[in-house]
């Protein structure tokens, strides 16, 4: 995906951009001119036990699928540290996954979130979200 020319200065060093909701997180890769989709992140879905559709223990359900989901996020998030992929990292997401994200992550990948926005983002057009996040203050 193309970056349109004013946004293209905020990305002279790779920067990992994750936009997240509760079940799914979308990491994209931006440099230059040019943000690269690569790969969707989603939540372990319940097993339903009957035919309406209830989840036996749901809600011992939801909490183990978002302590999965938290974990697979900040693993393929080090993994791209690690790779030295990114030297920025941005979250677009509600602010408890960030938080969760942040409390889970490594002191190199906490140095490196630069940029966050938070609310669900999942729906609007990635560019629309890059233009949220640089229209706040860094966190730094």
């Amino acid at each position: 995906m193309q970056i349109p020319q004013e946004l293209q200065a905020h990305f002279p060093h790779p920067a990992l951009i994750i936009i997240a909701d509760h079940s799914h997180a979308q990491f994209w890769l931006a440099h230059n001119d040019n943000m690269e989709d690569m790969e969707v992140v989603e939540a372990p879905k319940d097993e339903y036990s009957d035919k309406e559709g209830r989840a036996l223990g749901q809600e011992i359900s939801n909490d183990h699928n978002e302590h999965h989901y938290i974990h697979a996020l900040v693993d393929r998030i080090e993994d791209f540290v690690n790779e030295d992929a990114a030297e920025f990292i941005h979250l677009a997401m509600p602010a408890d996954i960030a938080h969760a994200i942040i409390d889970h992550s490594s002191e190199a990948v906490q140095s490196k979130i630069l940029m966050q926005a938070h609310g669900n983002f999942m729906k609007e057009d990635p560019l629309d979200v890059v233009k949220r996040l640089y229209s706040q203050k860094p966190v730094i």
